[in-house]
């Protein structure tokens, strides 16, 4: 199912509160979203879930410090590249078709554990296929995975910061296939760290998919 209208925001027990569509800060929106997050199951909606309604929250790397992300929309992915996921998401093929409007802004990178179990509270979103604003699945046959994975735990790194704005966020997934790999991304928290990682044989090539995400970077200046 394609992710591709923007939904107005509904809050709990209060009358309709007009949309936030695309805006360059999402300041009101999020002030809603945690009225709204009182009544959520999931501290800061990191879960996802129908009473979030597309506002939550997850930590990033960016730049060797750990930042918010603060997401406000459901993720975008559209064939082609064709999949066999009930999300219509794939790995290993570049996109072909962007959200019909919003600004696509620079790559978030989704950094997978594969072969061994980190430390959960060293992932951003720790449960399979529960994050907010990400699909449930994706289809990974391309990178040697099944057609139709759960979308697996992960960690998320981004290198630019789109001037604080809310954006699209084209997806690289990268694999990463060792613990000692992955405490040295815990401990850099940056770009510069994962091509390290990578140049070390202890992490993939950067996937390319035609998954976008949609959020705002909250840094600890902001």
């Amino acid at each position: 199912m394609t992710r591709s209208t923007l939904r107005p925001y509904r809050a709990v027990g209060l009358a309709a509160v007009a949309a936030v569509v695309f805006a360059t800060s999402l300041g009101t929106a999020l002030a809603m979203g945690h009225h709204l997050q009182a009544t959520a199951a999931d501290d800061e909606c990191t879960l996802g879930g129908p009473q979030c309604i597309n506002i939550g929250i997850t930590d990033g790397w960016f730049e060797g410090s750990t930042v918010e992300f603060q997401y406000a929309h459901d993720f975008f992915c559209e064939e082609p590249p064709s999949s066999a996921a009930s999300s219509n998401c794939e790995a290993g093929a570049r996109a072909r078709v962007e959200p019909p409007s919003g600004e696509v802004g620079a790559p978030v990178w989704v950094l997978v554990p594969k072969g061994f179990t980190p430390p959960q509270s060293t992932l951003h979103c720790p449960v399979d296929g529960m994050c907010i604003d990400h699909p449930s699945t994706i289809d990974l046959s391309r990178a040697g995975g099944s057609s139709n994975a759960i979308f697996p735990a992960h960690s998320l790194l981004i290198d630019d910061d789109e001037e604080l704005n809310s954006v699209w966020w084209p997806v690289k997934i990268v694999f990463v296939t060792s613990q000692d790999g992955w405490n040295a991304l815990v401990a850099g928290q940056s770009l510069a760290t994962l091509r390290q990682v990578q140049h070390a044989g202890e992490a993939s090539a950067d996937i390319d998919t035609n998954l976008f995400l949609w959020f705002e970077v909250f840094t600890p200046e902001s």
